[in-house]
């Protein structure tokens, strides 16, 4: 009887890292809309002669 309830608990943790795995994955491939408008800007140095 425990060792079923052992193998049960078991394989549920494997079901619930699985799942959670797959979730963490797929929501990375999603960009962000924020992002994509971040990127539009172009990087500007700008120079300054008063702490020279």
């Amino acid at each position: 009887m425990k060792k079923k309830l052992l193998n049960l608990s078991a394989s549920m943790l494997g079901i619930a890292v699985v799942a959670s795995t797959l979730s963490c994955s797929n929501q990375k491939q999603q960009e962000s809309p924020m992002k994509a408008k971040v990127e539009e800007y172009a990087p500007v140095e700008m120079k300054t002669s008063i702490f020279q």
